[in-house]
């Protein structure tokens, strides 16, 4: 049985079937983000009370029999409780047996949406979610479905694009649905109703995304190793004009921390010792990096920073226009392996 995608998933809430819990998977957080706010539109009429009724998880969550405990509560003024787990490789394995079984006996209540960056087709969560068919990846869009988005809302709110602008809002946007759909709200306080929006009238007024999250973004997409996500995200850097050099660089800073990291979890180091040793910001970061180490095996990891030396080599003897390609070889060779 294949997975499902996310204009899937919105076919089956247009449907009205929805199921006790979700498995939503992928790097890319802002259309994962967007589905949940959609099942939020057909799990709950009354929204003013959403507030009693919608739990959510983060990656510094309780744990979870705490967040059982918090599932097991009776929903307030309505029918429903959702909640909503970030990442759930944060748990343990034993953790993440027990929530299996607890998805076996869901309170009909309840609905629960769990996600991840990347997950085996081996995991018994994983298995649980497809025969279910409640197992969904969040590809990010192409650019006809973006296009298309940008179509419906602005026939929804009385907005005419010209293609021109169409083209131009999603080559300066990018895949990031969230932001784009701020974007767009903000522009119906800018435009009156029904008038034709071009090229130029963006061109004075569009946001653009940050540098630090298109970073993010791209050592995310090489976290889980997702080819996709990765070229495309690369490709965007260079098109902002950042050095093949610099982005090497990031990549074996991120490589070097992920290798430290499933080092020192092997050795079974405490959380708090992992953060002080390898000089991370946060237990939220760390907890990232560790769920994108698994991905990897120590081996694996070991033999990508000795390639790196290798493609270092070849970056500084090779011509510049080689540069990109020799980068992009091995961003498809990382995600493969």
């Amino acid at each position: 049985m294949s997975t499902s995608t996310y204009q899937e998933f919105l076919k089956q809430l247009e449907k009205n079937k929805l199921s006790s819990f979700y498995l939503l998977l992928g790097s890319d957080k802002s259309l994962i983000s967007e589905g949940i706010n959609k099942l939020k539109e057909y799990l709950f009429l009354n929204l003013n009370l959403t507030s009693f009724n919608i739990n959510y998880f983060g990656e510094e969550s309780k744990s979870l029999s705490e967040i059982i405990n918090v599932c097991e509560t009776f929903p307030f003024a309505s029918s429903k409780r959702l909640v909503i787990i970030e990442d759930i490789l944060i748990f343990s394995q034993k953790e993440q047996e027990e929530l299996s079984k607890y998805l076996e006996k869901i309170p009909v209540y309840l609905h629960l949406v769990l996600s991840a960056h990347n997950l085996k087709s081996s995991h018994f969560i994983y298995k649980l979610a497809q025969k279910n068919n409640s197992l969904f990846c969040f590809y990010p869009l192409s650019f006809f479905q973006m296009a298309d988005y940008i179509k419906k809302f602005s026939f929804k709110n009385g907005l005419i694009f010209t293609p021109q602008a169409t083209t131009y809002l999603i080559e300066t946007l990018g895949q990031d649905l969230v932001f784009l759909k701020k974007e767009l709200e903000k522009y119906l306080l800018y435009f009156d109703k029904n008038k034709e929006v071009d090229k130029d009238d963006l061109a004075l007024i569009i946001s653009r995304p940050s540098y630090q999250e298109e970073i993010f973004n791209f050592l995310a997409a090489l976290g889980v190793r997702n080819l996709k996500d990765s070229i495309y995200f690369f490709k965007r850097l260079m098109n902002k004009g950042e050095p093949v050099v610099k982005i090497f660089f990031m990549i074996t800073k991120h490589l070097r921390l992920l290798y430290q990291l499933k080092s020192l979890d092997l050795e079974n180091s405490a959380p708090f010792d992992i953060l002080k040793r390898l000089n991370l910001r946060s237990v939220k970061q760390a907890s990232s990096l560790l769920s994108q180490s698994k991905n990897y095996s120590q081996l694996e990891l070991k033999n990508l920073y000795k390639k790196l030396v290798e493609i270092d080599c070849q970056l500084k003897t090779q011509s510049q226009n080689h540069s990109s390609v020799i980068m992009e070889i091995f961003i498809v060779d990382l995600c493969q392996n």
